[in-house]
């Protein structure tokens, strides 16, 4: 016999029930959408592959994804390194291989931190080009005095990787400086290029053509992707954010244009630490 739950409860990782509880009402009730308990744990984390692939980042991953950068920017980190994978030129082009790849990679990238006592701060989005194939855009915190070990490390990561079969670079890199706010948000907006430009009809009476223009972002097609396009670092998720007890002072579409992508948050998690602020003049 299969037990059955509403989708309403799947938001919720442990659920707890009274003795006695009448499982039978619960699944009588026709207002409700059921689902298997056995696949709970699919929708709480959902597969790495999607069943039936997206054309388009969804607009809740990109206010998710502003979140938890947000959340590294208060707890002192800038998402410094830019970095691009075309997973192609290393003879990796299935979906499947490519989440193995990646997957390898940054569980790989969360120890080279650990080891080195930092925290693992990163993101990654998925796109599929019709000449390049899959291939990601990452942002990842690496402060500046372990950026000489990290070139290194990502070489030789590289290296073992392609294995002579490449005639072009696996990865591209861009390094700045610990503190580059500026950059870290242009990347963000170059990174979630693919949201749906859907606008809601609120979003249309605040006469912006798409839901792009509307979040500051650019907009250019990235192809049909069968994976889970953006992924966050567990040290950036949810869960992590509840542990630290933040709450966001604003969200991507709250927040006038100049201050959304700004050092706001940094500042502010300078000031809850109780860290001496210099206030530069524009002399």
């Amino acid at each position: 016999m299969t037990t059955y739950l509403p989708r309403s409860l799947l938001s919720v990782r442990t659920i707890t029930l009274p003795p006695g509880f009448d499982w039978q009402w619960l699944c009588e009730q026709p207002a409700i959408p059921l689902m298997p308990v056995a696949q709970i744990a699919e929708a709480n984390e959902p597969p790495a592959r999607s069943r039936e692939g997206s054309r388009y980042i969804r607009r809740y991953q990109v206010f998710d994804l502003y979140d938890a950068i947000c959340f590294a920017n208060y707890k002192g980190a800038i998402l410094n390194i830019e970095l691009t994978i075309s997973w192609k030129l290393a003879g990796i082009s299935s979906p499947t291989d490519v989440n193995r790849a990646y997957n390898v990679l940054m569980d790989r990238f969360r120890k080279f931190m650990v080891q080195r006592r930092y925290p693992a701060y990163y993101y990654a989005v998925f796109e599929n080009d019709r000449k390049i194939g899959y291939h990601n855009h990452i942002g990842l915190h690496v402060p500046n005095s372990l950026q000489a070990a990290f070139r290194r490390w990502i070489k030789n990561i590289e290296l073992e990787i392609v294995q002579g079969t490449t005639t072009g670079r696996l990865f591209h890199i861009r390094l700045h400086k610990q503190s580059s706010v500026k950059s870290q948000w242009q990347w963000f907006k170059y990174c979630v290029k693919g949201l749906d430009p859907s606008l809601t009809k609120r979003d249309k009476q605040l006469g912006k053509p798409d839901a792009n223009s509307l979040a500051g972002v650019w907009r250019r097609e990235t192809g049909y992707v069968e994976l889970q396009r953006v992924r966050i670092a567990r040290s950036l998720g949810h869960k992590a954010r509840r542990d630290a007890s933040y709450t966001p002072k604003h969200c991507i579409t709250n927040i006038s244009e100049p201050n959304r992508y700004s050092d706001w948050e940094f500042e502010r998690g300078r000031v809850d630490r109780g860290e001496v602020i210099v206030q530069l003049s524009d002399d």
